[in-house]
Formats: C-alpha cells, structure tokens, sequence
C-alpha cells in the first residue's frame, strides 16, 4: 500500500488518544476513514472537525466487547465504502487488576476488548477484504511493551497477558493468510509510554518517565503501510527516550 490517496480504512477506539491521531493522520493523507468507538460524543467531534477540513471520515458507535456490535458496524462500513484496504486494532483497555483479586467480571473487560476485540474486527475486515477482492490489504494491530515484556507494575498482570496473547494472534494471523493465500499484511505496533488519558495515572506516579506521544504511533503505522508491496513490516517496538 505504497500509496494511500483514496484507500478506506477502519480504525477502532478512535474517539481519542492513540486512535484519534492515527485518524488524523490517514485522512489527512488521503484516506476514507471509518472511525469507530463507545464514546459517540467524542467520535462525532472528530469526525466533524476533519470533515470541515475536506476529509471523509465517518463515525460509527461501535463496542468491540460485542460481536454483534462488531458486525453491525461493518455493514454500515459496507454499506458506505464498500471494501477495506486497512483495519487498525486500536481499540483497548489498560485496566489494572491485583492478581489476589482476578475474577471473571473484572478480567472480562481487558480480554473481552484486548483480545476478543480485536479478534471480532480481523475476521469482519478479512471478510470484506475477500469479498471485495482487495488484494493490497493491511491489518495493524496496536499493542504494546506489555506484549512482549513482564509488566512494571505488580496489577498490570492481566493487561499484560492480553497484550501477549494479542502478539501470539498477529503471529498466527500471519501464518493463516498465507495458508488462505490473502494478499493481506499484518503488521503489530508495540508503544512504550504514550501520553494519552489511559496512562494518566501512572505517569502521575512515575512522572520523570521518558514518554512517547500519540502522534508518534501514528507515524509509525503510516511508515508501516507505505513500504514496497513485496516488504511487510512483521513487528515495530517503539520505546520513549
């Protein structure tokens, strides 16, 4: 996906934070949009700011715990663009549960959106995807450290295993498209530190950590998706410093 002019792509937890730049930064290359999110307030503010800069970004209220939400959302998608070239994975929660105190009501949220989340939308983008004959097709997915590190914080265990249990799906969602033979790449994102809402409090606590910002995620993602047709960028581990 060399070029991106004209190109539809579906981020998810797009209302702020990480997922609200990276739809900046595609619509303003170019890219149709479809922002997805629960925080419709949030969502119909970004989608009317950059439509009156001319882009065509739609939002849609989309709560990727529920599969029927998922799939209710991709066909308006459907509906309203056809086929998709990109799907972002943004979509998360950094909820902090002590492992004395795990149980299934507040582990469901981190797994359900971290893992299941983002399981639900491959399967409706790949979907599309081949319906449509995209054949340049591109999922990335957000994820982080965490997915590849012990967490630092003694609660951050269960986050932590989302994440690793997202890297282990991008790897093995690698491994299914070249099976099915799909012209999709897959690419994961692992941030540090980024100065969005959901690390405020940690960075109340650490407050002389080295800190990415949103935007740097969302340059990396667009670096990712503009190199040659024949180079997949497997894995990127950005670190603050």
């Amino acid at each position: 996906m060399s070029s991106l002019k004209g190109r539809v792509a579906v981020v998810t937890g797009a209302s702020e934070g990480i997922g609200a730049a990276i739809v900046r930064r595609l619509a303003a290359e170019g890219v149709k949009v479809a922002a997805l999110a629960r925080r419709i307030d949030k969502l119909t503010d970004l989608e009317k700011e950059l439509r009156e800069k001319g882009y065509t970004v739609n939002g849609y209220l989309c709560d990727v715990q529920r599969e029927s939400s998922v799939k209710d959302a991709f066909d308006r998608i459907e509906e309203d663009f056809g086929g998709i070239h990109l799907l972002v994975n943004n979509a998360a929660t950094g909820a902090l549960v002590n492992m004395l105190d795990i149980n299934m009501e507040n582990t469901a949220a981190i797994l359900n959106t971290n893992v299941y989340g983002a399981m639900s939308c491959i399967k409706e983008a790949l979907t599309l995807m081949k319906n449509h004959s995209i054949h340049d097709g591109h999922i990335v997915n957000i994820n982080s450290i965490s997915g590849h590190r012990a967490p630092v914080r003694e609660d951050g265990g269960v986050y932590g295993a989302s994440k690793h249990a997202l890297r282990v799906l991008t790897e093995s969602l690698r491994t299914d498209i070249i099976k099915h033979k799909l012209k999709t790449r897959v690419t994961s994102i692992s941030p540090g530190m980024v100065r969005t809402s959901m690390t405020d409090y940690f960075r109340k606590l650490h407050p002389d950590w080295p800190t990415l910002i949103a935007e740097n995620i969302a340059d990396a993602l667009v670096y990712a998706i503009t190199v040659p047709s024949n180079v997949n960028i497997s894995e990127m581990i950005i670190d603050p410093v």
